[in-house]
């Protein structure tokens, strides 16, 4: 398991380490106590995890990725970045902001680390199933990219009422996304330009008429190649509001609201990471 390999090179160094899986029950009690720094060491889910249960907390956080897609990882600049090479520069390393949306549906509140949104990618999240007994690491997002394809060829426009910060955009769309981080899904580069610590989400608009654009990059990825990201429409704000007029899919980081058809969303709260 990762965070024994972690705590043991760490206490190895002379750090002080303690340490629980998020798989565990009541891990969560392990970050009340007082500490200099917490080590994510996972994927997306334990990153998640640990930034929601940190956000608006003084103590640092740093990333050590071990899953399969390390989406906010790689957004962070930490996906090349080795645990000796990481311990190395935490003395010298600067902090940064990173942004952590709230989205509300109804009753329901919920934080947001990596996205939130709806329609397209919702859908694959909805198939994810199909993925549980396969292979992890890269064979698990290629499999996903072509689920990701299957369902871009599929995929019916929803109709969604959107505003942001007061900017009518509604319309129909294949895919709306709220990101702070950089990457969504298997790698998927929607909002290469996304600033986690500004304060504010960046939405990202995939239109019926940009659904063979998507298509290619997702083609290209899966025959090998490293394409430039889609040239998708985003905008940049602080408060969204989205409405559907059917099933829309919702999602917030790797949930699925079903049968939610409005909600809200912002940034609320912010963690401070160290690092790389």
């Amino acid at each position: 398991e990762a965070e024994y390999e972690v705590a043991e090179a760490l206490m190895a160094k002379g750090h002080d380490v303690r340490y629980r899986s998020t798989k565990e029950g009541l891990w969560e009690d392990v970050l009340k106590e007082p500490a200099d720094l917490v080590v994510a060491a996972g994927g997306d889910g334990t990153v998640v995890k640990v930034f929601k249960r940190l956000a608006g907390s003084d103590t640092p956080v740093t990333v050590l990725p071990a899953g399969s897609a390390n989406n906010i990882a790689r957004s962070l600049g930490f996906a090349d970045v080795d645990l000796a090479e990481l311990v190395r520069t935490w003395p010298r390393a600067r902090t940064r902001r990173y942004d952590v949306g709230e989205a509300t549906a109804g009753g329901e509140r919920e934080l947001f680390v990596e996205c939130m949104g709806a329609g397209l990618f919702g859908a694959l999240l909805d198939r994810a199933e199909e993925l549980a007994a396969e292979p992890q690491g890269d064979d698990k997002v290629e499999l996903s990219l072509r689920l990701l394809a299957q369902l871009v060829d599929e995929a019916e426009p929803l109709s969604l009422a959107i505003t942001l910060d007061g900017l009518d955009l509604s319309g129909e769309y294949l895919a709306v996304e709220a990101m702070n981080a950089q990457e969504l899904g298997p790698n998927v580069s929607l909002a290469p330009r996304a600033d986690s610590s500004d304060g504010k989400l960046d939405l990202v608009l995939i239109a019926p008429g940009e659904r063979a654009l998507l298509a290619g990059y997702v083609a290209a990825r899966l025959d090998g190649h490293d394409p430039d990201p889609p040239a998708l429409t985003v905008h940049r704000g602080r408060r969204l509001r989205l409405e559907a007029s059917g099933e829309p899919n919702l999602h917030v980081d790797d949930d699925l609201w079903p049968g939610c058809r409005r909600v809200e969303a912002t940034v609320a709260a912010a963690v401070t990471v160290l690092g790389p």
